[in-house]
């Protein structure tokens, strides 16, 4: 695979495609640095990136945030955090865009508010600039609400292209509702979409994963985390439909 898109690279190279999944296959090979560098490279010489490069930007930079917001590098996952919203936020574009992007941005928001939250009250933000951070935060999680209620508005409209949209959109709506603080409605969305008959482990360990990236990111805005969302093992289990999804 690799050899091959080597090889479609030096044939097609100014064909955006060709370089996102040859950066696509770099990301998997774990050669992280090689695939951004290669991505840097497109966006020198093409005018815009497509929507799935830009995620793929994003996905590297949250990947690098998230490392150092587990070793507590507090302004590190601010700066990686704030490159990959920034990647999000083009491939949403002007005109909305899709559930995918649109979901990524509102979580990391919320991410990102929580984070400066730590560093507003830990004292490592520079003398005088808590209320900054803290008008800040607002701003972050007004934003994050109105992205989850775009995503909302766009899988209504979504259409399913692959063979597990059924269940990512689903899921997608599930966390939506999460950010906006919709437990019941967010958990039985969650539900529905495990219940589904393609869906799979690793659907449901995805699916456990961003949950508990915004249930961590509530208790660092202290904010309190609602059953069913304070036991995520029971929650995210291939099990039964709960179809309700009433607020």
């Amino acid at each position: 695979s690799h050899q091959l898109l080597l090889a479609l690279k030096s044939k097609y190279p100014h064909v955006l495609e060709v370089r996102y999944e040859f950066a696509l296959c770099l990301v998997k090979q774990k050669e992280t640095r090689e695939a951004e560098s290669e991505l840097h490279q497109a966006e020198d010489e093409f005018e815009l990136l497509d929507e799935d490069t830009n995620c793929l930007l994003g996905r590297i930079t949250k990947d690098r945030a998230d490392t150092a917001l587990r070793k507590k590098h507090w302004a590190k996952a601010e700066q990686n955090y704030r490159q990959s919203i920034d990647r999000y936020r083009q491939a949403v574009g002007p005109e909305g865009g899709n559930w995918f992007p649109g979901i990524n941005l509102a979580t990391l928001q919320l991410v990102l508010a929580s984070v400066l939250a730590i560093r507003a009250g830990d004292g490592s933000a520079s003398p005088g600039s808590e209320n900054s951070l803290r008008t800040e935060i607002t701003l972050l999680r007004k934003r994050s609400h109105e992205s989850a209620e775009s995503v909302l508005a766009s899988c209504k409209a979504g259409q399913q292209t692959l063979q597990d949209d059924n269940i990512w959109l689903r899921a997608t709506e599930a966390e939506a509702r999460l950010l906006l603080e919709h437990w019941k409605a967010s958990s039985r969305l969650y539900a529905d979409a495990l219940s589904e008959r393609n869906a799979k482990t690793f659907h449901c360990d995805s699916m456990k994963t961003q949950a508990g990236r915004i249930c961590d990111a509530y208790q660092r805005l202290n904010v309190a985390v609602e059953s069913p969302f304070d036991d995520l093992d029971s929650l995210f289990v291939l099990g039964e439909s709960v179809s309700d999804t009433s607020a």
